[in-house]
């Protein structure tokens, strides 16, 4: 991750801003208020050798809400991100392999509005600091990079029947 980024989303009635100065916390702020932080934090899943062990996160507050989102590479064109609320995947981030002319390309997810603005927000981070390009861009490429999540708890926070409801739910196919 950069160390020192800003992202910038102007939405019709708010321009919301997503800054950081170091790489464990980021603020987020709309027209100039905070509105919430994302955090980057480690759950312990065992105990190996006596040395904790776990699966990375990212724990964001937004509005006053709680979610954490997880990473999930499960192969050729399967880079998802679980957002939860809770215990419950609430949106999902797929982030498409194939990066043409240096633009990546995301769908989102959600149950409904709110969540599909925490996967927005969410959205800004990764593009903001995992997957930007800081090169600026010049000329034509394409690069086409699977994803592949080796730990197995962090596999297993995609479900894999949350995209066709939410499509089903959309009448999209």
């Amino acid at each position: 991750m950069p160390s020192v980024f800003e992202a910038y989303l102007n939405l019709t009635n708010a321009i919301i801003k997503i800054s950081t100065d170091d790489a464990a916390k980021s603020t987020i702020t709309s027209n100039n208020q905070k509105i919430g932080e994302i955090h980057t934090r480690v759950e312990v899943t065992k105990k190996i050798l006596f040395l904790p062990v776990g699966i990375e996160y990212n724990y964001i507050v937004l509005n006053g809400s709680e979610y954490k989102m997880y990473e999930s590479g499960l192969g050729a064109n399967q880079h998802y991100f679980s957002i939860y609320n809770g215990n419950n995947v609430v949106a999902v981030i797929h982030k498409d392999d194939r990066v043409v002319n240096y633009l990546n390309k995301y769908t989102l997810y959600a149950e409904k509005d709110d969540y599909m603005f925490v996967a927005l927000i969410c959205t800004m981070f990764l593009e903001s600091t995992a997957f930007c390009d800081r090169t600026g861009g010049i000329g034509n490429s394409v690069v086409d990079s699977p994803y592949y999540t080796a730990q197995k708890e962090l596999r297993n926070k995609y479900d894999p029947s949350f995209i066709p409801k939410i499509k089903a739910l959309e009448g999209v196919e």
